[in-house]
């Protein structure tokens, strides 16, 4: 009879111990079953993570090209028309054409010049470099570099701006492209079927410390 209980009390502690090593070996197989859909999760949002970089990278270029059409477009036609000028003999005419080319020249190195950039924008090494400029010599400039785009489409670009010249502290080659953007999809999508005809308007509000450039179209 105490034979028989030792090993009945050996036999209940076996069984004790392998419960307990069963209740372990659940507890691990659940661990990792987290681990797994952790890891899981993890790659799934990589994944996004990098196709939404590559959408990013995507929409930056196609942004930048749209940037770049435009002077393009502009330059092409100002060279056409110097060359009638030329043919001509409107030296005049072809002098003015010249430094219209120059200006969208010097827009399309700009835009290069951002898509350079691409590696330091997504590494947000890229910050604005503020200085003080002349806010009406901008948006002159920029109505002139896209007057021609605006004339191909028969659309009118006016500028409404202050009696006085107005100075600014920004970053000027951002906000030439930011006008630029805005002035360019005001062109493209006028209507011309208005009763007084398509036009874009670019102006400038001085306010109290601040300006406010507005581009609007009909």
């Amino acid at each position: 009879a105490r034979r028989q209980f030792q090993q009945e009390g050996e036999l209940s502690g076996m069984n004790a111990e392998l419960s307990g090593r069963n209740a372990q070996l659940a507890s691990e197989k659940e661990e990792n079953q987290i681990k797994a859909q952790a890891l899981i999760r993890l790659k799934d949002e990589q994944r996004t993570q990098a196709l939404q970089a590559s959408q990013e990278t995507a929409r930056f270029l196609a942004a930048a090209a749209h940037d770049l059409r435009q002077p393009m477009f502009g330059l092409g036609l100002a060279l056409e028309a110097m060359q009638r000028a030329l043919d001509s003999g409107d030296t005049g005419e072809a002098a003015r054409l010249t430094a219209l080319s120059i200006r969208s020249a010097r827009t399309m190195a700009t835009t290069f010049n951002a898509v350079l950039d691409l590696s330091r924008l997504e590494s947000g090494f890229v910050a604005p470099v503020p200085s003080h400029f002349d806010l009406d010599d901008l948006l002159r400039e920029v109505a002139a570099d896209l007057g021609a785009f605006a004339h191909s489409r028969q659309v009118e670009l006016r500028l409404r701006l202050p009696a006085t010249p107005i100075t600014v502290f920004s970053d000027r080659q951002m906000v030439s492209r930011i006008v630029r953007n805005l002035v360019s999809n005001g062109i493209k999508y006028a209507r011309r079927d208005a009763p007084r005809g398509a036009f874009v308007l670019i102006g400038a509000v001085r306010l109290q410390t601040r300006v406010r450039i507005d581009v609007m179209d009909n």
